[in-house]
């Protein structure tokens, strides 16, 4: 899942894509997922690291497109 964010600046180019993909989880307890943030050509800028969803989070986790945004925020990200 890709989701669009506010511009991060970054060494080769500006992020402005977070990649959210390959989790993690274990049932009832919670969830990791790799990240990756990308430029506006969909190359790697920063990454790959791992995240955990807060506990909050996992429970109430929706789809795709929640972990993202999950994510976005643990990172300090701004979703566009």
């Amino acid at each position: 899942m890709t989701i669009e964010i506010k511009p991060v600046p970054a060494y080769p180019a500006t992020a402005t894509q977070l990649r959210v993909d390959d989790g993690h989880v274990q049932l009832g307890i919670g969830a990791n997922f790799q990240w990756a943030l990308l430029d506006v050509d969909g190359n790697i800028v920063a990454g790959p690291g791992r995240n955990d969803l807060t506990q909050n989070q996992y429970d109430t986790w929706i789809d795709d497109e929640s972990v993202a945004e999950d994510v976005a925020e643990n990172l300090g990200l701004i979703p566009a």
